[in-house]
């Protein structure tokens, strides 16, 4: 009796032909169960590579929505499907490209309710999340459970990746502490590219690892694109690490993390995140404008200034604490709006200005959230 079917031979012969991959390693990949955690930039290739290659299941997850934003980094997703969930979108088009794959799609965020009971099953969990607080939370229920997971990272011209099995150093042997000045995509700019290539790197390790394949010594793969360089360091396992350590009151627990992630209802969450103090809603700026001057600063970078804004005076949020003098003088006395792409910097720049003394404001979603709700 043949393993796979007439269909299946034909598929992924190119692989069953690879020496040292052969039946042997395509049979493992067609009973594997992976776990996709987010579906953009990374999460894309990522998947389609997967599905392509035969992974017998894969969860996605993802609460976010398709924007115009993500289109040019986000291969899994076409202007149609602006407004449609990710990981549903993404699932339709992996049942397209191979219909021998269970897909699920799951419309929900990481945390600590659902983590447990979706890693548990899994052979290997793909963060492609790009968040430091989801990563702990993966990295704890994978110790717990003595899964291997794999992170990469992409912002502006580079990224880095990392696979993490049982019994090898962890997330928190490599990053004990949040990386610090740690940007995203929506605060730094990302190349479109850059996420593909770490996508892709992701998933390329990620096959090798399900098909027995992988590297028993652990190490970090940093990417630069601009010049284009590869390098790896080796990840040393640390006997005081506070996740995986033998005297870490907190090894394999998940306690030590249940505050730091919101909770899985995503709209409850995001509703929490506004800070009336600190910020106004687009239709707050109109109403503000129709009964006294509002000042707007751009806390951008000069070229994302030019390319397209809302007025007002530009000062990039590094440079706002030596030019309060400019915009006390400037804004007089008119409140200061801040706003950005995405509302992230111009928060930090209202609570420098109000801490000298400058009554600011952010615009909740920045310029982003403003278009979009135009279209």
């Amino acid at each position: 009796m043949s393993l796979f079917s007439q269909q299946e031979y034909l598929r992924y012969s190119r692989h069953i032909q690879l020496a040292q991959f052969g039946a042997a390693g395509q049979m493992r990949l067609k009973q594997a169960r992976v776990l996709i955690v987010g579906c953009g930039g990374l999460g894309a290739p990522v998947a389609l590579y997967l599905a392509g290659a035969g992974v017998g299941h894969i969860s996605l997850l993802d609460a976010d929505q398709v924007s115009i934003t993500n289109l040019h980094r986000q291969i899994g997703f076409s202007e149609s499907d602006i407004g449609r969930n990710k990981a549903q979108a993404l699932a339709k088009r992996l049942r397209a490209l191979n219909s021998d794959v269970d897909i699920q799609a799951i419309t929900a965020m990481l945390c600590n309710e659902n983590a447990q009971a979706l890693i548990e099953d899994k052979q290997l969990i793909i963060d492609c999340s790009d968040r430091f607080e989801v990563r702990c939370l993966i990295n704890q229920h994978c110790l717990a459970s003595k899964t291997s997971w794999i992170y990469a990272s992409a912002a502006q011209y580079s990224g880095q990746l990392a696979l993490f099995v049982p019994g090898g150093p962890c997330y928190r042997c490599l990053f004990p502490e949040a990386p610090q000045n740690a940007m995203d995509c929506n605060a730094a700019g990302v190349l479109g590219t850059v996420p593909g290539i770490l996508g892709t790197l992701q998933a390329d390790q990620s096959l090798h690892y399900l098909a027995g394949q992988h590297q028993t010594a652990s190490h970090v793969t940093m990417v630069e694109t601009a010049p284009l360089q590869v390098q790896q360091l080796a990840i040393a396992r640390r006997p005081d690490c506070n996740a995986c350590g033998a005297t870490s009151p907190h090894r394999h627990s998940t306690a030590k993390i249940q505050s730091e992630l919101p909770m899985c209802n995503a709209s409850t969450a995001l509703a929490s995140e506004f800070n009336p103090q600190l910020e106004l809603t687009q239709e707050q700026l109109r109403a503000h404008r129709e009964r006294e001057p509002v000042f707007m600063l751009d806390v951008r970078s000069e070229e994302e200034h030019s390319a397209f804004n809302l007025g007002g005076l530009n000062i990039p949020l590094h440079q706002i604490g030596g030019k309060l003098d400019q915009v006390k003088q400037q804004a007089s006395a008119s409140i200061v709006v801040c706003y950005c792409q995405s509302g992230a910097r111009s928060l930090d720049a209202a609570i420098a200005l109000r801490a000298a003394g400058v009554e600011a404001l952010s615009l909740a979603g920045g310029i982003q959230q403003l278009l979009e709700s135009q279209h």
